[in-house]
């Protein structure tokens, strides 16, 4: 696969730029914020050129409560896909969102059947839990099959990409939504371009909160340690 720039833009902070080497059936992306950082949790996908919906099929995840943290903190979903909030702690949670794009609230106690949600309508879907209120998690959900989040070092990998002309977009949860960025590209069967694109992220993702000692020695309790 080939991936040929329409045009290079800087809009908002974001910047993209071809990197180097092809990579053969896929895309290559690699996500910083402005200081070099690898950004984690970003979220890249591929939409039709004028911005529309590219038909694929709904799946499944699984979002956890674990630590009194979601696990992972982010997912992606194409839309009409269903979600399964696992509670793996021994205390109980109480998952909402009053997100535009879905609103909901579900109660969570250990070891009972997980609910599983389905998101059908694209949009960012922001959690919380109404019990312990440091934890949060985002869910994006798309109108295509085309996307993949970045991993510790900030790359992914967008594969069997058909070829068109598509828009590419980068998306996290840190950055304003007046930024999102979009760049128009051109896949032709031949090999891919690695990029860099540069993230203006407004505040890390963080769930972390200091226990107080009733509640470390509640979980030492309950956990049997």
């Amino acid at each position: 696969m080939k991936i040929s720039w329409l045009h290079t833009l800087l809009v908002g902070g974001w910047a993209l730029c071809p990197l180097g080497a092809a990579i053969a059936g896929g895309l290559s992306v690699e996500v910083q914020d402005p200081e070099g950082n690898p950004v984690q949790h970003a979220v890249v996908y591929l939409l039709q050129q004028d911005g529309s919906p590219i038909p694929g099929a709904a799946g499944t995840a699984v979002m956890s409560q674990r630590d009194s943290r979601f696990v992972p903190p982010v997912i992606a979903a194409n839309r009409g896909s269903r979600i399964t909030f696992l509670n793996e702690d021994s205390t109980r949670h109480h998952v909402y969102s009053f997100s535009e794009a879905k609103v909901f609230e579900t109660k969570l106690y250990a070891r009972e059947e997980a609910p599983s949600i389905q998101f059908e309508t694209p949009g960012h879907v922001a959690l919380g839990c109404n019990i312990h209120d440091w934890m949060a998690a985002h869910i994006l959900v798309l109108d295509t099959p085309h996307y993949a989040l970045t991993d510790a070092s900030g790359t992914l990998q967008l594969e069997d990409v058909p070829a068109g002309k598509y828009l590419l977009t980068a998306w996290h949860p840190g950055t304003p939504p007046r930024d999102l960025w979009k760049q128009g590209v051109q896949v032709d069967e031949a090999a891919g371009a690695t990029i860099r694109a540069v993230l203006p992220i407004a505040a890390p993702l963080t769930q972390e909160r200091q226990l107080s000692p009733l509640e470390l020695k509640l979980r030492k309790a309950t956990s049997g340690q």
